[in-house]
């Protein structure tokens, strides 16, 4: 039986100006749990019980969270007239929502960078003669039996004239490729020269612009710094926990398959008891304290390292399942 002693009232009006609440004396044991309720909208439990904008609901929990008794205005209100569900769905609505903490507000825009475009500069330099093709490939050329051998013959004959009539074109192609460099570099040295004069210009004039936008970067900067540090520990700290729920998984579903590869090799006669442990550093592996073969150590340091994300050599891992 819980002993539970309770002189609390609250009242809120139907005009939604809420009363002073007079609290003297709360007492409970079995940890048992008191929830006062303010019903604003008038909510019928069950289609018997109905409450309205201007009662005060009580709830009372037992030590187990199941509520125990319902009173509204100090009436109790018979069990056959409520449900569980129903009163939690009361309790949902009523309780106060949980703080939101405050949004962090955006970083302002840094400063831009000063927009002016440096000179173009256009001059397209000749390009080389694409070399000619070979009238024929060595593919072709291949001997099907020793009768062969005369056809073979005056066939690479042909090719080698070809060769060298192809060769003399390439290097021709290349003489006056050079030749057409040489006059490019003459024709566009001008170019080049008055190509430097103007960027000399452009640096010199815009060299006062971005001094400034460095100092407004540095003054951006500093003044954005603690704001950035707690972006940059919350994307740490959210980090490190997605790190762990990982790890976590992993190591679940490497327990489910040690266990699986443990019953199939007849080391262990249930997933519920055993005790295992293996060590990269001693290359040794024990089951229920037993030491296995290297062959079985080879498997399972095999297996370990599929399953664990640090693929140190000299880890130790030791898992221990007790049945209840």
């Amino acid at each position: 039986m819980i002993t539970l002693t309770l002189n609390i009232a609250e009242v809120f009006s139907s005009d939604k100006k809420e009363y002073p609440c007079r609290t003297n004396h709360t007492s409970f044991s079995n940890g048992s749990l008191v929830s006062l309720v303010s019903a604003r909208d008038s909510i019928k439990l069950n289609n018997k019980a109905k409450i309205d904008d201007k009662d005060a609901v009580v709830i009372i929990k037992d030590h187990k969270g199941r509520v125990s008794e319902l009173r509204v205005n100090g009436k109790v209100i018979p069990k056959e007239k409520w449900t569980t569900e129903e009163l939690q769905t009361v309790m949902n609505k009523r309780m106060p929502a949980p703080p939101t903490p405050p949004a962090f507000s955006e970083l302002p825009a840094p400063p831009t960078p000063p927009q002016s475009a440096p000179p173009g500069f256009s001059p397209v330099p000749p390009k080389p003669p694409i070399p000619p093709i070979p009238p024929c490939s060595i593919k072709d050329m291949q001997m099907k039996d020793s009768k062969e051998w005369k056809k073979f013959n005056a066939e690479m004959e042909k090719f080698d004239k070809e060769m060298e009539k192809w060769k003399k074109k390439y290097e021709s192609g290349l003489e006056d490729y050079e030749k057409q460099m040489e006059q490019w570099q003459k024709e566009n040295e001008p170019k080049f020269e008055e190509f430097g004069k103007q960027m000399d210009i452009w640096e010199k004039e815009n060299a006062p612009k971005w001094e400034a936008f460095g100092k407004e970067m540095g003054k951006w900067a500093l003044v954005n710094e603690p704001q950035m540090k707690v972006w940059a520990k919350q994307f740490t700290d959210n980090f490190e926990g997605a790190d762990h729920g990982f790890k976590f998984k992993l190591s679940t579903v490497r327990n489910d398959v040690l266990e699986n590869e443990l019953l199939a090799d007849k080391l262990i006669k249930s997933g519920q008891n055993y005790n295992f442990s293996i060590s990269g550093k001693k290359k040794e592996l024990r089951v229920n304290g037993i030491k296995q073969s290297n062959e079985l150590f080879e498997k399972y340091n095999k297996l370990m390292k599929q399953s664990t994300a640090d693929s140190d050599s000299d880890y130790e891992i030791s898992i221990s399942k007790q049945a209840n």
